[in-house]
Protein backbone atom coordinates (compact mmCIF):
# COMPACT_ATOMS: atom_id res chain seq x y z
CA UNK A 1 0.00 0.00 0.00
CA UNK A 2 1.33 3.52 -1.08
CA UNK A 3 0.69 6.46 1.25
CA UNK A 4 0.66 9.80 -0.01
CA UNK A 5 3.66 12.31 0.71
CA UNK A 6 1.46 14.85 2.54
CA UNK A 7 0.41 12.01 4.81
CA UNK A 8 4.60 11.20 4.98
CA UNK A 9 5.06 14.50 6.39
CA UNK A 10 2.20 15.40 8.42
CA UNK A 11 2.59 12.21 10.15
CA UNK A 12 5.63 10.36 9.77
CA UNK A 13 7.75 13.01 10.20
CA UNK A 14 7.05 14.03 13.03
CA UNK A 15 5.92 11.02 14.87
CA UNK A 16 9.24 8.64 14.27
CA UNK A 17 11.32 12.49 14.96
CA UNK A 18 12.08 11.61 18.46
CA UNK A 19 12.16 8.24 20.31
CA UNK A 20 11.39 8.35 24.08
CA UNK A 21 11.89 5.09 25.91
CA UNK A 22 10.46 6.34 29.18
CA UNK A 23 7.13 7.26 27.14
CA UNK A 24 6.45 4.14 24.70
CA UNK A 25 9.08 1.12 25.44
CA UNK A 26 7.26 -0.80 22.68
CA UNK A 27 9.56 1.07 20.41
CA UNK A 28 12.22 -1.68 20.68
CA UNK A 29 9.93 -3.91 19.69
CA UNK A 30 8.69 -2.56 16.26
CA UNK A 31 8.87 -5.10 13.01
CA UNK A 32 12.30 -4.47 11.24
CA UNK A 33 9.86 -3.90 8.16
CA UNK A 34 8.57 -1.08 9.34
CA UNK A 35 12.02 0.63 11.26
CA UNK A 36 13.48 -0.26 7.23
CA UNK A 37 10.26 1.88 5.96
CA UNK A 38 10.93 4.70 8.89
CA UNK A 39 14.27 4.57 10.68
CA UNK A 40 15.64 6.97 8.23
CA UNK A 41 13.43 9.54 9.97
CA UNK A 42 14.70 9.33 13.70
CA UNK A 43 16.55 12.22 14.85
CA UNK A 44 16.78 12.42 18.83
CA UNK A 45 16.93 9.04 20.86
CA UNK A 46 16.55 9.66 24.63
CA UNK A 47 16.44 7.92 28.04
CA UNK A 48 18.38 4.47 26.47
CA UNK A 49 18.65 2.55 29.81
CA UNK A 50 17.80 -1.11 28.69
CA UNK A 51 20.19 -2.91 26.32
CA UNK A 52 17.55 -4.23 23.89
CA UNK A 53 16.94 -0.13 23.87
CA UNK A 54 20.80 0.28 22.27
CA UNK A 55 20.30 -3.44 20.30
CA UNK A 56 16.89 -1.46 18.57
CA UNK A 57 18.84 1.27 17.61
CA UNK A 58 21.44 -0.55 16.31
CA UNK A 59 19.68 -1.13 12.85
CA UNK A 60 21.51 0.24 9.81
CA UNK A 61 17.93 1.86 8.93
CA UNK A 62 18.12 4.37 11.77
CA UNK A 63 21.11 5.86 10.26
CA UNK A 64 20.53 9.86 10.89
CA UNK A 65 20.44 10.65 14.93
CA UNK A 66 21.31 13.82 15.83
CA UNK A 67 20.96 13.45 19.90
CA UNK A 68 21.66 11.10 21.99
CA UNK A 69 20.78 10.62 25.81
CA UNK A 70 22.43 7.35 27.38
CA UNK A 71 21.33 6.39 31.46
CA UNK A 72 24.70 4.52 32.48
CA UNK A 73 24.51 1.56 34.53
CA UNK A 74 26.55 -0.50 35.69
CA UNK A 75 26.40 -3.25 33.28
CA UNK A 76 29.40 -3.60 31.36
CA UNK A 77 27.62 -5.08 28.04
CA UNK A 78 25.40 -1.74 27.59
CA UNK A 79 28.20 0.58 28.15
CA UNK A 80 30.52 -1.10 25.31
CA UNK A 81 27.04 -1.63 23.23
CA UNK A 82 26.96 2.42 23.86
CA UNK A 83 30.45 2.61 23.05
CA UNK A 84 29.67 1.22 19.20
CA UNK A 85 26.23 2.95 19.40
CA UNK A 86 27.89 6.44 19.28
CA UNK A 87 30.43 5.38 16.87
CA UNK A 88 27.87 4.39 14.70
CA UNK A 89 26.46 8.02 14.69
CA UNK A 90 29.28 9.78 15.04
CA UNK A 91 28.99 11.76 11.36
CA UNK A 92 25.55 12.81 12.55
CA UNK A 93 25.89 12.99 16.28
CA UNK A 94 25.48 16.43 18.00
CA UNK A 95 24.34 16.72 21.62
CA UNK A 96 25.38 13.45 23.65
CA UNK A 97 24.35 13.37 27.24
CA UNK A 98 25.28 10.59 29.36
CA UNK A 99 23.88 10.35 33.07
CA UNK A 100 23.56 7.86 35.39
CA UNK A 101 25.41 5.33 37.66
CA UNK A 102 29.48 5.74 37.12
CA UNK A 103 30.65 2.73 35.89
CA UNK A 104 33.60 1.12 38.21
CA UNK A 105 37.59 1.77 37.12
CA UNK A 106 37.96 -1.94 36.62
CA UNK A 107 35.05 -2.01 33.94
CA UNK A 108 37.51 -0.95 30.97
CA UNK A 109 40.46 0.25 32.58
CA UNK A 110 41.93 0.08 35.34
CA UNK A 111 43.89 3.78 35.12
CA UNK A 112 40.52 5.18 34.73
CA UNK A 113 38.18 6.37 37.58
CA UNK A 114 34.95 5.64 35.30
CA UNK A 115 34.38 3.98 31.83
CA UNK A 116 32.05 6.38 30.83
CA UNK A 117 33.11 9.99 31.81
CA UNK A 118 36.79 9.79 31.23
CA UNK A 119 37.25 7.79 28.03
CA UNK A 120 35.80 9.66 25.41
CA UNK A 121 38.41 8.43 23.20
CA UNK A 122 36.66 5.61 23.27
CA UNK A 123 33.32 6.31 23.04
CA UNK A 124 33.28 9.29 19.84
CA UNK A 125 36.36 9.40 18.26
CA UNK A 126 35.88 11.98 15.01
CA UNK A 127 32.18 12.86 16.17
CA UNK A 128 30.66 16.63 15.74
CA UNK A 129 29.37 17.06 18.81
CA UNK A 130 27.48 20.71 18.90
CA UNK A 131 26.28 20.36 22.18
CA UNK A 132 27.69 19.68 26.03
CA UNK A 133 26.37 19.21 29.02
CA UNK A 134 28.49 19.01 32.10
CA UNK A 135 25.47 17.63 34.97
CA UNK A 136 27.64 16.58 37.79
CA UNK A 137 31.57 16.57 38.45
CA UNK A 138 32.82 14.33 41.13
CA UNK A 139 36.55 14.62 42.69
CA UNK A 140 38.81 12.16 43.89
CA UNK A 141 42.01 13.36 44.85
CA UNK A 142 44.20 11.00 43.41
CA UNK A 143 42.70 11.36 39.94
CA UNK A 144 42.36 14.91 39.74
CA UNK A 145 45.95 15.19 40.52
CA UNK A 146 47.20 12.65 38.10
CA UNK A 147 44.44 14.35 35.32
CA UNK A 148 46.04 18.24 36.28
CA UNK A 149 49.92 17.30 35.32
CA UNK A 150 51.33 18.32 32.11
CA UNK A 151 50.54 16.78 29.27
CA UNK A 152 47.06 15.78 30.30
CA UNK A 153 44.90 15.44 27.50
CA UNK A 154 42.18 18.68 27.72
CA UNK A 155 38.27 17.24 27.54
CA UNK A 156 37.57 19.95 24.99
CA UNK A 157 40.21 18.19 21.89
CA UNK A 158 36.42 16.08 21.51
CA UNK A 159 34.25 18.96 20.75
CA UNK A 160 36.14 20.60 17.95
CA UNK A 161 32.36 21.72 16.31
CA UNK A 162 31.00 22.86 20.00
CA UNK A 163 28.66 25.35 19.73
CA UNK A 164 26.51 25.26 23.44
CA UNK A 165 27.88 25.06 26.65
CA UNK A 166 24.98 23.84 29.33
CA UNK A 167 26.83 24.09 33.09
CA UNK A 168 24.58 22.87 35.56
CA UNK A 169 27.09 21.96 38.07
CA UNK A 170 30.51 24.32 37.72
CA UNK A 171 32.19 25.52 40.89
CA UNK A 172 33.96 28.75 40.77
CA UNK A 173 37.49 28.27 40.30
CA UNK A 174 40.88 29.96 40.76
CA UNK A 175 41.46 32.73 38.02
CA UNK A 176 44.87 30.44 36.95
CA UNK A 177 42.40 27.72 35.89
CA UNK A 178 39.80 29.70 34.63
CA UNK A 179 42.52 31.71 32.15
CA UNK A 180 43.51 27.78 31.36
CA UNK A 181 39.95 27.30 30.37
CA UNK A 182 39.39 30.33 28.23
CA UNK A 183 43.07 29.73 26.21
CA UNK A 184 41.54 25.75 25.62
CA UNK A 185 38.24 27.05 24.40
CA UNK A 186 39.58 29.66 22.15
CA UNK A 187 41.69 26.84 20.38
CA UNK A 188 39.87 23.58 20.51
CA UNK A 189 36.44 25.30 20.66
CA UNK A 190 35.92 28.15 18.33
CA UNK A 191 31.91 27.84 17.32
CA UNK A 192 31.38 28.25 20.83
CA UNK A 193 28.50 30.83 20.57
CA UNK A 194 25.80 29.86 23.52
CA UNK A 195 26.19 29.45 27.39
CA UNK A 196 23.14 28.16 29.35
CA UNK A 197 23.86 28.25 33.19
CA UNK A 198 20.93 26.54 35.43
CA UNK A 199 22.71 28.42 38.38
CA UNK A 200 21.56 31.64 40.25
CA UNK A 201 24.79 32.10 42.17
CA UNK A 202 25.93 35.37 40.95
CA UNK A 203 29.59 34.51 41.52
CA UNK A 204 29.64 31.63 39.28
CA UNK A 205 28.20 33.51 36.55
CA UNK A 206 29.47 36.34 36.42
CA UNK A 207 32.98 34.88 36.93
CA UNK A 208 32.43 32.47 33.99
CA UNK A 209 31.25 35.00 31.71
CA UNK A 210 33.83 37.75 32.20
CA UNK A 211 36.68 35.04 32.53
CA UNK A 212 35.72 32.25 30.37
CA UNK A 213 34.02 33.17 27.28
CA UNK A 214 34.70 34.92 24.41
CA UNK A 215 32.25 36.53 21.99
CA UNK A 216 29.67 34.99 22.73
CA UNK A 217 25.97 35.11 21.24
CA UNK A 218 23.54 33.55 22.90
CA UNK A 219 22.96 33.95 27.01
CA UNK A 220 20.73 32.19 29.91
CA UNK A 221 20.73 32.41 33.18
CA UNK A 222 18.44 33.10 36.18
CA UNK A 223 17.30 36.16 36.77
CA UNK A 224 17.82 36.11 40.09
CA UNK A 225 21.22 35.87 39.41
CA UNK A 226 21.58 39.66 37.92
CA UNK A 227 23.98 41.70 39.61
CA UNK A 228 25.71 44.46 38.89
CA UNK A 229 28.37 41.98 38.29
CA UNK A 230 26.60 39.80 35.87
CA UNK A 231 25.97 42.44 33.99
CA UNK A 232 29.78 42.90 33.28
CA UNK A 233 30.23 40.04 32.88
CA UNK A 234 27.44 40.70 30.57
CA UNK A 235 29.03 43.79 28.72
CA UNK A 236 31.92 41.91 28.04
CA UNK A 237 30.21 40.27 25.10
CA UNK A 238 27.97 43.14 24.22
CA UNK A 239 29.41 44.11 20.77
CA UNK A 240 28.16 40.08 19.81
CA UNK A 241 25.28 39.50 21.74
CA UNK A 242 21.88 38.44 19.87
CA UNK A 243 19.98 36.55 22.88
CA UNK A 244 19.63 37.18 26.14
CA UNK A 245 16.92 34.91 27.72
CA UNK A 246 16.73 35.33 31.94
CA UNK A 247 14.55 32.62 33.28
CA UNK A 248 12.36 33.30 36.56
CA UNK A 249 12.45 31.52 39.51
CA UNK A 250 8.91 30.60 39.65
CA UNK A 251 7.32 29.06 36.66
CA UNK A 252 3.96 31.09 36.92
CA UNK A 253 4.51 35.06 36.15
CA UNK A 254 1.73 36.92 36.39
CA UNK A 255 1.61 40.73 35.05
CA UNK A 256 1.10 41.70 38.41
CA UNK A 257 4.02 39.37 39.83
CA UNK A 258 6.69 41.50 41.78
CA UNK A 259 10.22 41.60 40.49
CA UNK A 260 12.93 40.13 42.52
CA UNK A 261 15.59 42.00 41.54
CA UNK A 262 15.67 45.27 43.33
CA UNK A 263 18.72 47.03 40.61
CA UNK A 264 16.68 45.76 37.72
CA UNK A 265 15.84 48.73 36.09
CA UNK A 266 19.38 50.35 36.57
CA UNK A 267 20.84 47.22 34.95
CA UNK A 268 18.59 46.28 31.61
CA UNK A 269 18.56 49.78 30.65
CA UNK A 270 22.74 49.53 30.19
CA UNK A 271 21.86 46.56 28.69
CA UNK A 272 19.39 48.29 25.90
CA UNK A 273 21.86 50.96 26.12
CA UNK A 274 24.58 48.72 25.10
CA UNK A 275 24.02 45.79 23.14
CA UNK A 276 23.26 46.70 20.12
CA UNK A 277 23.39 43.27 18.20
CA UNK A 278 20.66 42.03 20.77
CA UNK A 279 18.00 40.23 18.80
CA UNK A 280 16.20 38.40 21.85
CA UNK A 281 15.30 39.58 25.10
CA UNK A 282 13.19 37.60 27.35
CA UNK A 283 13.16 38.99 30.97
CA UNK A 284 10.02 37.41 32.13
CA UNK A 285 10.31 38.00 35.78
CA UNK A 286 11.63 41.99 35.48
CA UNK A 287 8.90 44.95 35.29
CA UNK A 288 10.14 47.35 32.96
CA UNK A 289 9.73 51.81 33.95
CA UNK A 290 8.23 52.75 30.16
CA UNK A 291 10.03 56.11 31.40
CA UNK A 292 13.13 54.08 30.19
CA UNK A 293 12.15 53.42 26.49
CA UNK A 294 10.95 57.25 25.90
CA UNK A 295 14.03 59.00 28.30
CA UNK A 296 17.26 56.41 26.91
CA UNK A 297 18.83 55.74 23.91
CA UNK A 298 17.90 52.48 22.90
CA UNK A 299 20.90 50.88 21.31
CA UNK A 300 19.29 47.38 20.04
CA UNK A 301 16.51 48.68 17.73
CA UNK A 302 16.70 45.31 15.49
CA UNK A 303 14.91 43.45 18.54
CA UNK A 304 12.77 40.38 17.14
CA UNK A 305 11.12 39.10 20.60
CA UNK A 306 10.57 41.11 23.76
CA UNK A 307 9.29 39.13 26.85
CA UNK A 308 9.52 41.43 30.18
CA UNK A 309 6.62 43.07 31.78
CA UNK A 310 5.60 46.53 32.25
CA UNK A 311 4.66 48.73 35.35
CA UNK A 312 0.92 50.16 34.90
CA UNK A 313 -0.01 46.59 32.60
CA UNK A 314 -0.97 44.98 35.85
CA UNK A 315 -3.67 42.69 34.40
CA UNK A 316 -4.53 40.44 32.28
CA UNK A 317 -6.73 42.95 30.39
CA UNK A 318 -4.37 45.92 30.20
CA UNK A 319 -1.89 43.75 28.71
CA UNK A 320 -4.26 42.01 25.95
CA UNK A 321 -5.43 45.97 25.08
CA UNK A 322 -1.90 46.88 24.35
CA UNK A 323 -1.01 43.95 22.23
CA UNK A 324 -4.42 44.28 20.26
CA UNK A 325 -3.74 47.91 19.96
CA UNK A 326 -0.14 47.19 18.88
CA UNK A 327 -1.08 44.53 16.04
CA UNK A 328 -3.40 47.43 14.56
CA UNK A 329 -1.23 49.72 14.50
CA UNK A 330 1.21 47.05 12.73
CA UNK A 331 -1.33 46.37 10.20
CA UNK A 332 -1.32 50.20 9.43
CA UNK A 333 0.15 50.42 6.22
CA UNK A 334 1.26 53.94 7.06
CA UNK A 335 2.59 53.12 10.63
CA UNK A 336 2.60 56.60 11.86
CA UNK A 337 1.47 57.05 14.98
CA UNK A 338 1.97 60.63 17.12
CA UNK A 339 3.79 60.04 20.65
CA UNK A 340 1.20 60.47 23.39
CA UNK A 341 2.76 62.82 26.34
CA UNK A 342 3.42 61.27 29.58
CA UNK A 343 1.03 63.24 31.78
CA UNK A 344 -2.12 62.03 31.64
CA UNK A 345 -1.25 59.29 28.84
CA UNK A 346 -2.28 55.76 29.68
CA UNK A 347 0.44 53.50 29.99
CA UNK A 348 -0.74 51.42 27.61
CA UNK A 349 -0.73 53.81 25.02
CA UNK A 350 3.03 54.78 25.95
CA UNK A 351 3.87 51.04 26.13
CA UNK A 352 2.61 50.49 22.33
CA UNK A 353 4.05 53.37 20.96
CA UNK A 354 7.55 52.83 22.28
CA UNK A 355 7.22 49.34 21.18
CA UNK A 356 6.60 50.26 17.76
CA UNK A 357 10.02 51.97 17.20
CA UNK A 358 11.18 48.70 17.37
CA UNK A 359 10.31 47.89 13.40
CA UNK A 360 11.44 43.99 13.27
CA UNK A 361 9.77 43.14 16.42
CA UNK A 362 7.40 39.82 15.56
CA UNK A 363 6.66 38.06 18.80
CA UNK A 364 6.25 40.00 22.12
CA UNK A 365 5.12 38.75 25.81
CA UNK A 366 3.84 41.53 28.50
CA UNK A 367 2.81 39.26 30.99
CA UNK A 368 -0.04 36.75 29.86
CA UNK A 369 0.48 35.23 26.39
CA UNK A 370 2.84 35.75 23.49
CA UNK A 371 1.91 37.60 20.82
CA UNK A 372 2.93 37.36 17.30
CA UNK A 373 2.99 40.99 15.83
CA UNK A 374 2.28 41.27 11.97
CA UNK A 375 5.03 42.61 9.84
CA UNK A 376 4.94 45.85 8.26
Amino acid sequence: MRVSRRWHMDFAVPFWHTVDFDNDESFAKVPPEVVFKYGHLIRNVVNIAKEEYILFLQNPNIDFVQQLQFLATKSKFSLVLFYDLVRYYRNSLTTLRVSGELVRMAAFDEKLITGVYLSLDAIAPGCTLTKLTLAESRHVIKFIRMALLPGAKSLLMHFPSLETWEMLNSPVESQGTLRRLKASLSVRCPRLKAVQFTTTEQDRVASYLDNVFHGLERVTFGYAALNQTVLLGLLEHQATLTSIILVPSTARIEPSTSDEVPTSQKIIRLVLKSCACLEILSVEGHQMNVDLLEDEIVACMDLQELRVRFYGLGTAVLVDECLETLSARKRDIAGVVDAPGKNGALIGGRVCYQLMQFKKLKTVWLGTREYYLPTQ
